[in-house]
């Protein structure tokens, strides 16, 4: 992970009876070799929990700070409906993180989660949420590698009918 906390890959998990859950193993080894509070924030649609380091959080924050393209009114609106929601999450000696009371209902009726790596972000969702990012974006990918395929079919065809003009 370096000298910056970064994550990547799905592992899935089950919530304690607290509801609690361990942290990837790469990140419980990150945060072992540098101590280091986590931010948790609930996205806005309500379906998931995304958990920083405070520095990444920091940087996430300052980055979108200094974003030329964005409205000083949609940056008041993501600070009130994103940044501001940011809580500590509490991390035992074992690397187990307890979701605060307020998010849980995200997970009702869930035992299983899915734990989603983003580079500097941990993205937590109940199973059932997980299977419809996943179908969603495996349709969305297939889409576009469709498009990409017909582009490079069309333009390797090009070049052929190039070559044969110029022989």
């Amino acid at each position: 992970m370096g000298s910056k906390s970064s994550i990547f890959g799905v592992q899935d998990t089950r919530l304690d009876g607290q509801f609690r859950f361990p942290l990837p193993h790469d990140l419980s080894k990150y945060l072992d070799n540098n101590p280091e509070d986590l931010r948790i924030v609930p996205a806005p649609n309500g379906r998931y929990l995304d958990i920083f380091t405070v520095s990444r959080f920091n940087e996430f924050f300052n980055n979108f700070m200094q974003q030329k393209d964005i409205s000083p009114t949609e940056r008041q609106v993501a600070i009130d409906g994103y940044f501001s929601r940011a809580g500590t999450a509490n991390v035992d000696t074992a690397h187990r993180v307890t979701i605060p009371k307020i998010y849980r209902d995200m997970f009702k009726g869930s035992k299983k989660i899915v734990m989603q790596g983003r580079g500097p972000m941990l993205r937590i969702m109940s199973e059932s949420e997980w299977q419809r990012i996943d179908q969603e974006t495996r349709s969305k990918v297939a889409a576009m590698m469709e498009k990409i395929e017909q582009s490079a079919y069309i333009d390797a065809t090009q070049n052929i009918e190039d070559n044969q003009e110029n022989e």
